[in-house]
C-alpha cells in the first residue's frame, strides 16, 4: 500500500524490522506448540489412567479448543517462516565462483522507494 509508510527512507531498517517480526512470530509459535503438546500428553495420560483403573467421574478428552490452539500455533509458525523467507529469498541465489555472505537484504537496485 502506497499510503502506509513506516521508516520511509531507511530500507535497511525495514528489513531488520521485518526479520525481527518473523523471528518473534516463530518463537511465539514454537513456545505455543510446546504448551499445546504438553497439555495433550497430560490429557492422554489422565484419560488412560482413568480407563485402566475404571474410575468413574470426569473424563479428560481433547476438545475443540485444543484443536483451535494447535491450529493457531501452526499458523503463527508459518507466518514467522514466511516473513523470514520473504526477506532472505532474494539474496540466497547462488552465484558461480563467488562466495558471499547470506544477508537478508534486497539487492542495491531494489532498495529505492520501498513500502512496508
Amino acid at each position: 500500500m502506497k499510503c502506509t509508510k513506516l521508516i520511509s527512507n531507511q530500507v535497511h531498517q525495514k528489513y531488520k524490522f521485518s526479520l525481527a517480526a518473523g523471528t518473534l512470530f516463530l518463537l511465539g509459535g514454537l513456545s505455543g506448540a510446546i504448551a499445546v503438546l504438553w497439555y495433550a500428553v497430560d490429557t492422554v495420560q489422565k484419560y488412560r489412567l482413568e480407563v485402566s483403573l475404571g474410575i468413574p467421574g470426569v473424563t479428560y478428552e481433547l476438545g475443540y479448543s485444543y484443536w483451535m490452539a494447535a491450529a493457531g500455533t501452526i499458523c503463527t509458525c508459518v507466518t514467522g517462516i514466511l516473513l523470514i523467507v520473504a526477506n532472505c529469498s532474494s539474496t540466497w541465489t547462488p552465484r558461480r565462483g563467488r562466495k558471499h555472505p547470506r544477508v537478508c537484504l534486497p539487492p542495491v537496485s531494489q532498495r529505492k522507494g520501498t513500502y512496508l
